[in-house]
């Protein structure tokens, strides 16, 4: 009897040891996964413009000087404006479709999350973390 209670500590002990490493391990990937999501959102900030730019990049800019002007550097050309035009909405609708794509993973983690952690019928409720860019 007394030997059932010492493989049951030791049981317990080394579940213990489990739980609390993987509780490491779930933090740490949770980091990895606000870092990625804030690279994702930096990528999705820039890259419109760096493919509009280099889209219209051959006739953008005028750097032809005329005769009468030598000493000019060159000028910006007068369809500037299409560049802004084109990168503005273009670049906000990139970063709502990232918004919109990551609310409905975050809401499916959860769902997971909650369905995985229920005990006796009676689901767990994960409260929703705050976000690292909402200002509250």
């Amino acid at each position: 009897m007394k030997l059932y209670s010492v493989i049951g500590q030791q049981d317990g002990l080394i579940s213990r040891k489990d739980s609390k490493l993987n509780i490491a391990i779930a933090s740490s990937s949770k980091k990895d996964s606000i870092a990625m999501m804030t690279f994702t959102f930096i990528t999705a900030l820039f890259l419109p413009g760096a493919y509009i730019s280099s889209l219209f990049s051959t006739t953008m800019f005028n750097w032809q000087t005329s005769a009468s002007s030598s000493g000019s550097d060159g000028h910006l050309s007068s369809y500037f404006w299409v560049y802004w035009a084109v990168t503005l909405p273009l670049t906000l609708v990139t970063l709502g479709g990232w918004y919109v794509w990551y609310r409905y993973a975050d809401k499916q983690w959860h769902e997971t999350l909650n369905g995985t952690l229920s005990q006796g019928g009676k689901p767990v409720v994960v409260e929703n973390q705050p976000k690292p860019w909402v200002i509250t």
